[in-house]
């Protein structure tokens, strides 16, 4: 039976090409587009599920407000996280992230940028899942100046990763480092991304308003973060009131998975995504794969009249109105297939720009996974759109259907307006938020930042003994007939390379720096 339904359907579509081919390309471009839309949405929902223990880890944030200022903070001081471990049972583990810790990196004669190097405690691979390729995760940061590579910066600096464990590197500063393991790649799903890491010093603290570096809690088996949380404002009655004074001040745990969507603190340790914008992609792509389905749909419905009399004739014969809505649904199954096969050429050629303009490295999955995919996808919305005229071309009586005559349509053409109706709202709401859209990236592109960019060259000073002598720096430059003037900034203008936030706002002139990293990691411009 079922060979017999597609025997007939090759034979309907090679006589019906332009209708069979408008069918597929129409559902091949719906379907790409979504299937685009699905692999961004499905990247951003992904961030840091990787971490065996995902759901007990939570990082520490806080706010505090008094007249005239307020604070909403992604880092914490060196204090946190121990004080947190001490006093509640509910922590299990303590991890702090300090990002000083890049800089030129040497091994004999060969020398390295590293900026995104992160200082940490020993116990970063007790709460996080860093894979390790070589050395031991539980001595790995233990011991002073010891330091954990990414496979990639060890291979740069190595040739061959399994060499790099127990060499000796050095840092601008004269600052030697013992290579202790090497671990994989971050993912590019991870909130946090780095090349190293390197151990804080033993003992290492600072002031409870120096709020520097990033707390993140590893929670007991079965706790809450929530009733955690609930006890965290005697925290500050314990250890921050004396220091910070009266404000309203409030400390919050942030669930890791959930930090990169719905983190959008001052300083953040890396730039998050949004959540509202993969809301509204997945509502886009939802609402894509309806109007290609409703077109199909429509263009199947329309020709209703030159299959009455096929229809007449099946049943003449003895066919069933299921053996009908077999027939239909594999028409309708088998077209969304070839739809399916148009949609993967499309997205393979698609993708890398897509990448290039979101910001990503999506990728399909293997040969086996993009085939199943395809497959569940199309017998899927096969089925779905094609079940209407299934059921409303085997609906029709014989004898009327022998005739031409399609019978009361009085129902039908109320649907099929609707339908219509729906198609053209919503495709021309998309165009116009498209537009919009496409202007305000063009006026983000294009709008006068009161200088001149391409004529500003910035440049990153990570030697301790140089930043002593800034101002020497800038006189020099400004004695080249090339430079027209020069100045130093915590952060580059019109560039976050880093660091959070361009540089520090009125509001934090109360209590100390939030990161010493702004104070001592001056950037030169000049025009």
């Amino acid at each position: 039976m079922l060979g017999n339904y597609i025997k007939i359907t090759v034979r309907t579509f090679w006589k019906n090409k332009l209708f069979s081919g408008l069918n597929v390309v129409g559902l091949g471009i719906g379907m790409a587009a979504v299937w685009l839309m699905v692999l961004y949405v499905a990247d951003e929902l992904s961030y840091d599920r990787f971490h065996t223990k995902a759901d007990r880890i939570v990082r520490v944030v806080h706010y505090a407000q008094w007249p005239g200022g307020n604070l909403k903070l992604a880092p914490t001081s060196a204090p946190f996280g121990p004080a947190l471990k001490n006093d509640y049972p509910e922590v299990e583990k303590a991890v702090r992230f300090n990002a000083e810790g890049g800089g030129q990196i040497t091994f004999n004669d060969k020398k390295m940028d590293v900026n995104n190097i992160f200082f940490t405690d020993p116990s970063v691979f007790d709460v996080f899942t860093f894979p390790f390729l070589y050395g031991d995760p539980a001595s790995a940061l233990t011991k002073p100046q010891s330091i954990v590579l990414t496979k990639s910066v060890a291979e740069n600096l190595f040739g061959d990763a399994s060499k790099a464990v127990g060499k000796v590197i050095e840092f601008s500063n004269h600052f030697p480092n013992t290579v202790t393991g090497v671990i994989e790649d971050v993912p590019t799903n991870s909130h946090l991304q780095f090349g190293a890491l390197r151990s804080l010093p033993d003992n290492y603290t600072s002031g409870w308003q120096s709020f520097e570096l990033y707390t993140y809690l590893l929670l007991t088996e079965g706790s809450n973060y929530k009733t955690l949380e609930a006890k965290l404002p005697g925290f500050y009655q314990k250890y921050l009131k004396k220091e910070m004074g009266e404000v309203d001040y409030r400390m919050e745990l942030q669930p890791l998975t959930s930090i990169h969507l719905n983190s959008h603190l001052d300083y953040e340790i890396g730039a998050n995504g949004n959540a509202r914008t993969v809301s509204i992609f997945a509502a886009v792509a939802a609402l894509i794969l309806l109007i290609a389905c409703i077109n199909y749909v429509n263009l199947y419905t329309a020709r209703s009249l030159k299959r009455t009399r096929e229809v007449g004739v099946r049943k003449a014969i003895g066919s069933y109105k299921w053996q009908l809505i077999g027939q239909f649904l594999t028409e309708s199954i088998l077209m969304t297939l070839l739809a399916g096969v148009v949609s993967v050429s499309l997205v393979v050629m698609a993708l890398p720009y897509f990448n290039q303009m979101a910001d990503k490295t999506l990728a399909l999955g293997g040969p086996i996974t993009t085939l199943l995919v395809v497959t569940i996808l199309s017998v899927c919305l096969g089925t779905l759109s094609g079940l209407y005229p299934a059921l409303r071309l085997s609906g029709f009586r014989p004898v009327a259907a022998l005739r031409g005559q399609l019978g009361n349509q009085s129902g039908s053409i109320f649907f099929k307006q609707s339908l219509v109706v729906f198609q053209f709202v919503a495709t021309v709401a998309l165009i116009a938020c498209s537009g919009i859209v496409y202007r305000q990236m063009r006026f983000v592109m294009h709008s006068d930042l009161g200088f001149n960019k391409e004529q500003v060259l910035t440049f990153h000073i990570d030697n301790e003994d140089v930043r002593k002598r800034v101002d020497a720096i800038k006189e020099a430059l400004q004695r080249s007939p090339l430079v027209e003037g020069a100045a130093a900034a915590s952060n580059p203008i019109g560039n976050n390379n880093i660091g959070g936030t361009a540089c520090f706002s009125s509001k934090m002139a109360r209590y100390r720096p939030v990161r010493r990293w702004f104070r001592n990691s001056p950037s030169i411009q000049t025009t």
